[in-house]
């Protein structure tokens, strides 16, 4: 029988949006190939003259146009399932270990069938049927039946389709980006740079032999070189935490009871993480808990107006005496930035002091590792040497956000797969453009038209394109965005910049596409172009 608890998972949503990402990307893969294989119908003229003058039906040009579509779309699925073993090891951090390619090789080759076929049909069938369009009197004029550049055809509206995504995309990846840079980079109210956990097994605190070993081992720690601070008790944001309910009896009304977080903290802690009293002071060396130190949110619950009010009154657990509360800190984060800040009490009790934390030299990092070292071989004059295992703080809280990062980078990923497909197309629609309009830039060029002023009469269409694009894609990408956005309890504002500098980037990335058909037809000699006509 497996061991569940050895087994791989993923989260829905990354599984959801690899899903989404491959549908989208095959869907802008048969719009790519519908422009390329119209751009290239020019070039194929003759061979689709000669056969239609030989005879060829409608039936035979769409049978061999779908049987090279066919053979391309089963090159492409070799090639895909070859790099879909890479990536597997390319996105390790992405794809859990325990997802395999395939499981099933008849199922697998099933599933690639059915695609191959649907995407076969996808691309296949309007190039194909163009290409019966094609009338063979027009072909040795060089006039074919490609669309009017001067109304909005099927493959100008698969373009705006393909920059649409793509700017969907590359908004998501900023706003992404810029949340999570919120999350890691925001006041979380306490320090936590250079500082490393260390926790003691709770089997050695209930050990009698082991007993108050942490505190001796403390006072060592703090004269070891390169160790700036060393402070016991709960790290301010964890994953796990313990809440209790805490009362207060305002004189001469109804008792308050709130639901509360409990942290266990000794004198040091509030300076190793530079804590902000905003009332009273800190809290004093103690066997058990005599007093309180609560947060402001706290403070608030308990109904107190500001933080001096609070100083002096008695809280306690229920079931529990109460303790004065000795002083207000500023609010601080004890869970994710999805969670709003709970109202935290803290207070010291010796047996419950089991976690180190240890603030380095911040000044040269490069000792760091020394340091740590050192410290190592300090544990082991305590506990045995195996159970001394450090964490950077700072890692840990990135930790957290594993999911967010993956997110990111799949949508980074698919951003870069949809520039690219993108720009295919859109430099197959620049080549038959630039094709189709032949007779007219030669013209423009003998009544005197410049090569910088023909570019641009080229390039402007497609960047009104991107503009529709952005138009599309701009409402569609805030209302995704509010929606992600909606779980975390401090985020970013979306910005109009981050909508303006994804319409920049694909109208630049557009430009740079056709502009080198765009130049190459604007040099062309005209006398040439106009014999070809």
């Amino acid at each position: 029988m497996s061991d569940s608890a050895n087994v791989s998972k993923t989260s829905k949503p990354v599984l959801y949006g690899l899903i989404g990402i491959g549908a989208f990307l095959l869907i802008l893969a048969c719009i790519n190939y519908i422009n390329m294989s119209v751009a290239q119908i020019p070039q194929r003229g003759k061979e689709i003259g000669v056969r239609k003058t030989l005879g060829g039906g409608s039936p035979q040009l769409i049978g061999q146009f779908l049987s090279e579509t066919l053979l391309t779309a089963l090159i492409a699925s070799v090639l895909a399932f070859c790099l879909g073993r890479l990536a597997f090891w390319l996105l390790d951090d992405i794809i859990p270990a325990g997802v395999t390619a395939a499981d099933n090789i008849f199922l697998f080759l099933g599933f690639m069938l059915g695609l191959v076929l649907l995407t076969t049909l996808l691309a296949g069938l309007y190039p194909s049927w163009l290409i019966t369009k094609v009338k063979t009197v027009d072909v040795f004029k060089n006039f074919f039946v490609s669309p009017s550049v001067h109304r909005f055809s099927l493959q100008k509206i698969l373009i705006v389709f393909q920059f649409t995504i793509a700017l969907i995309f590359i908004i998501c990846t900023i706003i992404v980006g810029a949340q999570l840079r919120h999350t890691m980079k925001a006041d979380m109210g306490f320090d936590k740079d250079a500082t490393v956990l260390v926790n003691v097994p709770w089997k050695y605190l209930s050990d009698p032999r082991y007993q108050d070993k942490q505190f001796t081992l403390l006072n060592e720690l703090r004269n070891l070189p390169g160790v700036d601070q060393v402070a016991m008790g709960t790290a301010p944001l964890s994953s796990g935490y313990s809440s209790s309910p805490f009362g207060y009896t305002p004189q001469g009304e109804a008792p308050v009871e709130i639901i509360s977080f409990k942290k266990t903290i000794d004198t040091a802690y509030l300076a190793l993480y530079r804590m902000e009293l905003l009332a009273g002071r800190n809290i004093r060396a103690s066997d058990t808990t005599s007093e309180y130190i609560v947060n402001e949110t706290a403070a608030r619950a308990f109904g107190f107006t500001t933080p001096e009010e609070a100083l002096g009154q008695f809280i306690g657990q229920r079931g529990n005496s109460k303790h004065p509360v000795v002083g207000v800190v500023k609010d601080f984060h004890t869970q994710d930035f999805y969670t709003p800040i709970t109202p935290t009490v803290l207070s010291t009790y010796k047996g419950d002091l089991s976690s180190f934390n240890i603030k380095l030299d911040g000044h040269d990092p490069a000792r760091w590792q020394a340091t740590l070292k050192r410290i190592g071989e300090k544990w082991a004059q305590f506990y045995p040497a195996d159970t001394y295992q450090y964490r950077f703080y700072d890692e840990m809280l990135e930790a957290m956000y594993k999911q967010e990062r993956q997110i990111g980078k799949l949508i980074n990923l698919a951003t870069a797969i949809t520039i690219l497909i993108s720009c295919l197309g859109l430099f197959g629609l620049a080549t038959l453009t630039a094709f189709q309009r032949t007779k007219e830039i030669g013209i423009r060029k003998v009544l005197g038209a410049t090569v910088s002023g023909i570019v641009g009469l080229l390039s402007k269409d497609f960047v009104k394109l991107v503009l529709i694009a952005v138009v599309i894609a701009s409402p569609v990408a805030w209302w995704a965005m509010n929606k992600w956005l909606e779980d975390f309890a401090y985020r970013i504002d979306i910005q109009w910049w981050m909508f303006t500098a994804a319409g920049l980037v694909a109208a630049v990335i557009a430009l740079l596409t056709v502009s080198g058909q765009a130049i190459r037809a604007a040099v062309a000699n005209p006398v040439e172009s106009l014999r070809n006509e």
